[in-house]
């Protein structure tokens, strides 16, 4: 019999697998739609597959808009053939049990204590760690928040960058900026969106089995995401990260190399494939929703939502811009297109491990004052390291001693 607790883990992972479901399938499935032949029919402007020189060139150009506007939900195709009409309702249901469900999960605990709920807060952490809304360490986990939302002011996007502030609050907005940006400047749109064009155009496979080899490539995707489930708890986000970017480095390079040589070269056909294929092993690894996670756990806890949702909106500008330019890209530039992404994918570890503090196992409350109490910003990583791991330390840790000048000191790192 599960505990209410475990219970609520498994809703909690069943909204979530809905939600990452019905994003991925929008995102590659919605794109593979524009090469149907109904489709091409009803909107000749986005046809490429009939058209060459200066007008494959400007076709491009209008797919590429066309599917950068479907990844932001910014734009609605009306057809009544049954071949679109079937593909177009799947994520109906997937958008309909997140919906149905998600009022089922508890509030979160910070915006309650934000909001002076605190009784309604230790209900919800009480249900999220299976205990008791008097548990001494919910008591402890109210405390940290409280203190958390204190030591962080209230302050405008303005007053984020001015530099003056001890939370480091614009360098730690940085970091989400910057976190998201790398997870779109890898290459993945371009791997997802068009991997059907990548088969048919660039490796030059026929009939069917672009259509047929590019869904295996997703679903292989989709069963290499369920490392990340198993590693990001146990590697830490960090190791995570800088090694999908060296794994997608060295992908991007080979497919590079092979894409330069002759269509007729049917071997380094089949090791662009497999390239594919092992790209989609690395990318999920670190950046299927780690990405999202890391945002959430460096940011202050005042400003958790604002970070998350602006850092979030600039990773869907990147995945607009992106696959707007990547369809036109491949067309002109071809194979030097994938050193763009080797050379993004390549300064992935030399970004992500001087600047971004691990966050696996820690306080988040913790981390808040990491970020605080460093002299310089090269002093955040190593301290974040001596954090105790655990969610739940003694409200002890929090207590500060006053030096002979009266000022504050704490021994948490020391």
């Amino acid at each position: 019999m599960l505990s209410s607790s475990a219970k609520l883990s498994w809703l909690q992972t069943l909204i979530t697998a809905a939600a990452f479901i019905l994003y991925g399938y929008n995102q590659s499935g919605l794109s593979a739609l524009l090469k149907l032949p109904d489709v091409v029919r009803l909107f000749p402007q986005i046809d490429t597959i009939d058209t060459t020189g200066a007008q494959e060139s400007t076709n491009s150009t209008i797919e590429g808009l066309v599917n950068g506007c479907l990844q932001l939900g910014a734009l609605q195709i009306r057809l009544s053939t049954s071949t679109v009409a079937i593909p177009l309702a799947i994520p109906v249901l997937f958008s309909l049990l997140v919906c149905c469900t998600i009022y089922s999960l508890p509030e979160s605990p910070h915006w309650l204590i934000q909001k002076n709920q605190i009784s309604h807060a230790k209900e919800a952490l009480a249900r999220l760690n299976g205990v008791t809304s008097d548990d001494r360490d919910i008591e402890n986990e109210i405390y940290r928040i409280q203190h958390a939302l204190k030591s962080t002011p209230s302050v405008s996007i303005i007053e984020i960058f001015r530099g003056n502030n001890e939370c480091r609050l614009g360098y730690r907005f940085i970091l989400c900026i910057a976190i998201q940006t790398l997870q779109q400047l890898v290459g993945e749109s371009l791997i997802t969106i068009y991997t059907t064009t990548i088969f048919e155009d660039n490796l030059h496979l026929q009939g069917d089995i672009p259509e047929i080899v590019a869904a295996s490539s997703l679903t292989w995707k989709f069963l290499c995401s369920f490392i990340a489930f198993v590693a990001v708890d146990r590697l830490g986000r960090r190791s995570l990260f800088a090694f999908s970017g060296t794994g997608m480095c060295l992908c991007m390079v080979v497919m590079a190399v092979t894409n330069s040589l002759s269509a007729s070269n049917h071997s380094a056909s089949i090791v662009s494939a497999v390239m594919i294929f092992l790209f989609n092993l690395f990318y999920p690894i670190g950046f299927f929703g780690g990405n999202f996670l890391y945002c959430a756990e460096i940011a202050p806890v005042r400003l958790r939502v604002a970070m998350a949702s602006v850092s979030t909106a600039n990773h869907w500008m990147w995945n607009f811009t992106v696959a707007m330019i990547s369809l036109l890209a491949l067309l002109s530039i071809g194979w030097k297109y994938y050193l763009v992404f080797f050379v993004t994918c390549a300064s992935m570890p030399v970004i992500i491990l001087p600047f971004f503090p691990e966050t696996m196992g820690r306080n988040l409350e913790l981390i808040d004052q990491v970020f605080s109490e460093a002299p310089t910003i090269w002093d955040i990583v190593p301290m974040a390291r001596k954090i105790p791991k655990g969610d739940t330390v003694e409200t002890d840790a929090f207590n500060e001693k006053k030096d002979e000048d009266g000022n504050h000191e704490h021994n948490e790192f020391a």
